[in-house]
């Protein structure tokens, strides 16, 4: 895989090399680096040969993500009371596969406007960890490890 982590990469393809540390940098003084999601390997790259997809993925989706952060509390949080509400919809009557039932939903504090509207405002804050189905939960996780890391 190629070693190219932003646009001053795509620039200068021979002034790669590595430093004491064997962290590749680039040794062009003045480049502007101040790209947004573009300057974010600074320290932590590989040769180009040691790169695996795994780790590839991690730096263009979320390079910043560690263990105790905020966004995998978050993912956490919202995982949690996936499994919750799945288990707790499972009945006779619902017969869609990894689908929680709205009754559920609703339950757990989902945004009903008649209910926000009487005076339930925690509702638009407990609606945020509640998704209705397993295609919701992915994608809305995907978008978290992408856009919430970087912050």
């Amino acid at each position: 895989m190629a070693n190219v982590h932003g646009l001053r990469d795509l620039n200068a393809p021979n002034n790669n090399r590595p430093d004491d540390n064997n962290n590749y940098r680039n040794i062009n003084q003045g480049v502007n680096d101040n790209i947004p999601f573009m300057n974010t390997m600074v320290g932590d790259q590989r040769p180009p040969m040691d790169e695996t997809i795994p780790y590839t993925l991690k730096i263009i989706c979320c390079p910043d993500l560690k263990l105790f952060s905020v966004s995998l509390i978050l993912l956490l949080a919202m995982w949690v009371m996936y499994i919750i509400t799945l288990t707790n919809g499972i009945s006779s009557e619902h017969h869609e596969v990894l689908e929680v039932p709205v009754d559920v939903l609703i339950d757990y504090g989902a945004a009903k406007g008649s209910l926000v509207k009487e005076g339930e405002v925690y509702r638009l804050i407990t609606a945020t960890f509640l998704h209705v189905n397993l295609l919701h939960i992915v994608m809305n996780s995907i978008s978290i490890l992408i856009f919430v890391t970087r912050f």
